[in-house]
């Protein structure tokens, strides 16, 4: 296998590649709520209101965060609508408050437990249209195999 670096810049150029033609013209586009991606830092996202408890509802429009942290762990995630998508792109793309979910998606590397170094697989996701291209399906089993990896197909997550 290939360094992960070098593989991890391969997935870069395909996700740059194969996005810049495919999520402009999405009609599920990811950032119009099909994707809730984790938010590590909500410094981008600050001015969203934030539902942490069940019994609280949720804001009747608009983008919100759920947040789901205890002492014992948990995570904040965007749902809804992503404030940052407008005219058909990322206006956080590139900046360090852009979620990694949203950078990674849809493909990313599969690492075991504790983010050890070593590469697993790559995890490719079904949900996204690209992949209903057999051309874009291929064209990531080359990549992983020039690795010397495996792909593993994510299938479509029902709403």
């Amino acid at each position: 296998m290939k360094s992960a670096s070098a593989l991890e810049e391969a997935l870069d150029a395909f996700r740059a590649e194969s996005c810049a033609s495919f999520c402009p013209e999405c009609p599920d586009n990811c950032c119009n709520g099909r994707l809730n991606p984790r938010l590590r830092s909500i410094e981008e996202f600050k001015s969203l209101p934030a539902v942490k408890w069940l019994w609280q509802s949720p804001p009747r429009e608009g983008p919100y965060i759920v947040d789901r942290r205890t002492l014992l762990g948990g995570s904040r995630f965007l749902a809804g609508p992503c404030p940052h998508f407008r005219e058909g792109a990322c206006a956080i793309f590139g900046r360090p408050g852009r979620p990694a979910d949203c950078r990674l998606y849809p493909v990313s590397l599969q690492r075991p437990l504790w983010g050890l170094p070593l590469v697993v697989m790559i995890g490719a996701e079904l949900s996204c249209r690209i992949f209903e291209d057999e051309e874009s399906r291929r064209k990531l089993e080359a990549l992983a195999a020039s690795h010397g990896v495996e792909v593993v197909f994510f299938p479509k997550r029902s709403r």
